[in-house]
């Protein structure tokens, strides 16, 4: 009886907040407002110890493992609030870093991009602000490593089989990219989300908010990403508490909500 009562009980508080967070983003205040207060924050590139550690994530432990090329571009996908892994980017060789986000979120594009163009021209920085528009402008084969870090399942989910396709397709050969993909809802880090009827969830309207997920859950990135072209070379699955899942158990993880983020190592061959 408790159990089934401090059930329901967070489940109507994750309706409450949901109700809450439509509220205010419905208000259409600008990002900055919400930046300043600690709402709806897009990562927190813009904090050095956060940088480093994705880094490690991301490029470091992926390229003592798999070796990574820098002979191609360097692309991150939703940088956020800074376009810090530019700088990371360069220092490890590459030439060309490509940033890509669904707006000018980055307080700080006009120093870093700045800094980066030297009179030389000897390293190449772009910050494309158009989300999957942009990744259609660039060209084939240009990506040697690509990441992104909580960002996919903020992709439309009538966009996330088009987005994928435009990752292999600017990817050059032997590309190695690594996705850090977030199964939780933006809500009450929980898998409520999962009873939101369609309607509401998938509304245009709702679909431009931060809150927004696409709702895939772990096996069916796994085959998007399949169908789109791509090897799988590593996945890993954490519960709520960070803590290392069997994969061996991914499916039966996967229909009782117990995965919570996933890490994906995909390659084109």
């Amino acid at each position: 009886m408790i159990g089934k009562l401090a059930n329901f009980l967070r489940y109507a508080n994750w309706w409450f907040r949901f109700g809450v967070k439509v509220s205010l983003l419905s208000l259409r205040l600008p990002y900055s407002f919400f930046h300043k207060i600690g709402l709806f924050r897009h990562g927190a590139m813009d904090e050095k110890e956060y940088v480093e550690r994705l880094w490690r994530l991301h490029f470091i432990r992926t390229n003592e493992v798999y070796g990574v090329s820098n002979i191609g571009a360097f692309l991150e996908l939703g940088p956020g609030d800074s376009l810090s892994s530019a700088f990371k980017a360069k220092s490890v060789g590459f030439n060309h870093s490509i940033l890509v986000d669904t707006y000018a979120f980055a307080s700080d594009s006009g120093e870093i991009l700045g800094h980066l163009s030297d009179s030389e021209k000897k390293y190449k920085c772009e910050y494309l602000t158009k989300g999957k528009k942009s990744l259609e402008t660039l060209g084939e084969d240009l990506v040697s490593f690509a990441f992104s870090n909580s960002v996919l399942q903020h992709i439309k989910l009538d966009e996330v089989k088009s987005t994928l396709n435009e990752l292999y397709r600017i990817s050059a050969k032997s590309c190695i990219q690594s996705h850090v993909i977030d199964l939780r809802d933006m809500i009450f880090r929980s898998s409520y989300h999962h009873d939101c009827p369609i309607w509401l969830w998938e509304a245009k309207f709702f679909q431009k908010f931060p809150i927004y997920t696409n709702r895939l859950r772990y096996l069916q990135w796994i085959e998007s990403f399949k169908k789109a072209g791509f090897e799988l070379i590593d996945v890993k699955i954490y519960d709520d508490l960070a803590l290392s899942l069997d994969p061996v158990r991914s499916s039966t993880l996967d229909m009782d909500n117990s995965i919570a983020n996933i890490h994906l190592i995909v390659r084109k061959n």
